[in-house]
């Protein structure tokens, strides 16, 4: 079998408006919009002071799973926590529910 070098991808962009719905979406990825979105729509009093101005964009990450996430952030967020709102956290966990609660019920039966 012969191997062909793949191009590695573009860096993603640092701008947060412009990840959003799009497949460059990963670059919030640790304490970004989403994940803090989710707490402060449900546990508030987990998210730090500070929160609306910790955005870190680490740009690509390609020995991420090797190096370990200190090698890219030393505050631990790559993402944009600016952005997130209980609104948004709102919105994700039902989604999440309603998608997952056929699966989820199925699984009960299972058990």
């Amino acid at each position: 079998m012969v191997c062909r070098e793949a191009p590695l991808p573009s860096p993603p962009t640092t701008d947060p408006a412009a990840t959003r719905g799009s497949p460059r979406g990963h670059a919030d990825m640790q304490a970004g919009e989403i994940e803090t979105s989710i707490l402060l729509h449900a546990a508030p009093e987990l998210v730090r002071e500070g929160y609306d101005e910790a955005d870190h964009a680490s740009g690509h990450r390609p020995f991420l799973l090797v190096q370990g996430m200190t090698e890219y952030t030393e505050s631990g967020v790559i993402g944009f926590p600016s952005l997130a709102t209980a609104e948004k956290g709102k919105i994700v966990l039902e989604s999440l529910r309603s998608r997952f609660s056929t699966h989820l019920d199925l699984l009960c039966r299972l058990s």
